[in-house]
Formats: C-alpha cells, sequence, structure tokens
C-alpha cells in the first residue's frame, strides 16, 4: 500500500463503516418496534444508566438531549449518513488527486450505497451528482493528459 493510494483506501474504509453502520441503524429500527425500550435497557444491564425508582419519578419538561432509543437512533443514522458523504468526497478528492481507480471507486460505492439505504430518493440523487461530478473530474484529467 503506497501512500500516493490513501485517500482512496481512506474512502473505501469510511464508505465501509458507513454501510456497517446504516444497515445496523435500519436493523435496530425493526428490532425497536417490537421491543421498546431494549436500548436504554442494555445501556442500564452495562451499568451506564441507573433505573430511577418509582419514588423519583416526576414529570419534566421535554429536553432535545435526553436520551431514549429514538434520539440515539436519530444521532447513530446523522452520523452513518456523514460517514457515507465523507466516504464520496474521500474518493472524489482520490479521483482530483489522480490516485487508482480501483480504491476510490469501491469507496465511492459503499459511501452511495450507504446514503441509498439510508434514504432511496436523496441517496440516488447523492449518487447521481457524485458520478457527474466524478465524471467531470476524469474528464478533465483527459484534457490535461498529453496523448
Amino acid at each position: 500500500m503506497s501512500r500516493r493510494n490513501l485517500h482512496g483506501i481512506n474512502s473505501i474504509l469510511i464508505g465501509v463503516l458507513a454501510l456497517w453502520l446504516v444497515a445496523g441503524i435500519k436493523r435496530l429500527q425493526i428490532y425497536r418496534d417490537t421491543h421498546a425500550g431494549y436500548l436504554l435497557e442494555v445501556l442500564e444491564r452495562v451499568g451506564w444508566i441507573a433505573d430511577p425508582s418509582r419514588g423519583d419519578a416526576q414529570l419534566k419538561a421535554w429536553d432535545p438531549f435526553s436520551l431514549n432509543d429514538g434520539t440515539a437512533i436519530v444521532a447513530a443514522s446523522g452520523f452513518g449518513i456523514y460517514l457515507a458523504l465523507a466516504g464520496i468526497g474521500s474518493a472524489l478528492w482520490a479521483q482530483w488527486r489522480d490516485e487508482d481507480n480501483l480504491y476510490l471507486s469501491a469507496g465511492f460505492m459503499c459511501g452511495s450505497c450507504a446514503l441509498v439505504y439510508a434514504n432511496y430518493a436523496w441517496g440516488m440523487a447523492a449518487m447521481l451528482a457524485g458520478a457527474v461530478a466524478m465524471l467531470l473530474l476524469r474528464s478533465r484529467k483527459r484534457k490535461l493528459s498529453p496523448r
């Protein structure tokens, strides 16, 4: 592995991580519908949060930073989408630097697949926009290279 292909390999790693995270979150959403409160129950078993006693129960105002299954899934989904976009961006940057096409193409596809898995319409739009950007970068390379 040479330093010349660093961004392409980086795009693969980030894209695979994004795909894994988004697929896991989608699985958790399906599981959450049948097992409400499961994530908090796991955190309680690990010892990261304490179960309040019934005497301590009180009505509190909604806090956007409170931890529950919904906010944990939304935060993880947002991070997965961020990683997918970072994988695509790293692949485009690798194309700009004229790195090996094998690495950056795989990273681009993994990031794009993660976006499609998260939201089909937005993922397909991002995939098409990234493909157009990739084609423009490759046509720039052909224009600049002597024959």
